[in-house]
């Protein structure tokens, strides 16, 4: 059973604002072309309680963001999509439309090494449940200090 549980929010002086947003539901717009990876990071990301949208190609992702944007706080985009745009493109894209929206960019490829492209954080694959949780909340919590 794969279980994927958000950390505990540190800091005994969050304002009260800063404390009731991390106990809101997020939406999360995944972006991944692998269908058997998306599905298996949705059931993850939905089992404690996320919101996911999921698209599995650019088009799919941006007409998302048109219906839902308002709702959507993070984007998790696979840097190697296969339909044209690839994931560093579709995150600036996002981030021009939504500049609050948190942005985490996917890879297998070495460049996973990195903690950073583009300015936007990077969750190299393969990756457990814990691990992406883990990435989830970091990038929420970011969003947080700016509220």
């Amino acid at each position: 059973m794969i279980q994927l549980l958000p950390p505990p929010i540190a800091g005994a002086d969050l304002a009260e604002s800063k404390l009731s947003r991390a106990f809101e539901r997020d939406t999360i717009l995944l972006v991944e072309d692998q269908e058997i990876v998306r599905s298996v990071v949705v059931l993850a990301l939905e089992r404690v309680g996320y919101e996911v949208i999921s698209a599995g190609n650019a088009a799919e992702a941006a007409r998302q963001l048109y219906e839902k944007g308002g709702e959507i706080t993070l984007a998790i985009i696979d840097l190697q999509l296969g339909d044209g745009l690839n994931g560093l493109e579709l995150a600036d894209r996002f981030r021009r439309i939504n500049p609050a929206m948190r942005i985490i960019l996917t890879t297998g490829q070495a460049a996973a090494e990195l903690p950073q492209i583009g300015g936007y954080n990077v969750l190299p694959k393969p990756f457990g449940a814990s691990r992406l949780g883990q990435a989830v909340r970091e990038a929420l919590d970011e969003s947080l200090a700016w509220n």
